[in-house]
């Protein structure tokens, strides 16, 4: 089964309002781990924000099937996303929604196409959205080359996405202090915490890019993982290229009578 990388969804990529900008002093003192301002930096979060729409190829492979081959496009804030697949259907998701169009294309695993890839290629520059929650992990794990790495969890707010039971652990390159991999469970579609935790995975980082100075990861490898023994087998793989900036175009995630909406489950 594909990965999904839903917790942050909908909420907390939902536009800020007046009541939202205006937190609480509890709200504007949060505190996260050193490590995880160390890799925001790295990761140039405030220069990734302060660009409108960022735009990407991805190939994604999984158990070597071609699994999705197409563009993405994403407002930085993450309010709306744009899937353009090289198969003519396109996704869009407005902030609340997903919709397809053609109306006549299939549904299947089309709000898992339209939220995932885009989180995951953006995993760096949510880490501090709303309704994260993040404590020091230890050490674990990761792969042969070295015993364990130094660690962070992250687990979400009540009624936070589509699976608020999820949790990620992060782990962070020693030297660009970038990430270098998530290790994560999915309940997605009412599975359990506690099963979904027999069975975790781990998508690791590489081959970094600058984009106008923000680093982006180009290859995603996805494995079995566990907090004993590491990574496991790989189970896919993804390439991102062609990764630009732009503005957002009048029409680019206008919503048209040839879409239809797209179920949560």
């Amino acid at each position: 089964m594909i990965i999904i990388f839903l917790s942050f969804l909908v909420s907390c990529s939902a536009p800020e309002s007046e009541s939202a900008t205006s937190a609480t002093d509890a709200e504007q003192e949060q505190k996260f781990p050193v490590a995880l301002d160390s890799l925001t930096q790295a990761h140039h979060l405030a220069e990734f924000h302060q660009k409108e729409v960022v735009s990407f190829d991805i190939e994604l492979y999984f158990r070597n099937n071609l699994r999705l081959a197409g563009t993405i496009y994403s407002r930085t804030n993450s309010t709306a996303v744009l899937v353009d697949r090289y198969d003519g259907s396109k996704l869009l998701f407005d902030g609340q929604e997903v919709y397809i169009s053609p109306d006549t294309t299939a549904t299947k695993g089309a709000r898992f196409d339209a939220l995932t890839w885009s989180y995951f290629a953006l995993a760096p520059f949510k880490f501090k959205d709303a309704g994260t929650n993040w404590t020091e992990n230890g050490s674990l794990p990761l792969d042969s080359g070295r015993a364990t790495y130094p660690s962070l969890k992250l687990t979400f707010g009540d009624n936070v996405g589509d699976a608020p039971d999820d949790w990620y652990i992060v782990f962070q390159e020693e030297e660009m202090h970038l990430l270098k991999a998530m290790a994560y469970i999915v309940t997605f579609g009412d599975t359990p915490q506690e099963e979904a935790a027999k069975n975790p995975h781990a998508i690791v980082y590489s081959d970094y890019k600058l984009i106008e100075g923000v680093p982006f990861a180009t290859t995603w490898k996805f494995h079995n993982w566990n907090a004993a023994d590491g990574l496991g087998s790989q189970l896919g793989e993804a390439h991102i290229s062609n990764i630009e900036f732009t503005n957002e175009g009048d029409s680019l995630f206008v919503k048209t009578q040839q879409h239809k909406l797209v179920l949560l489950k």
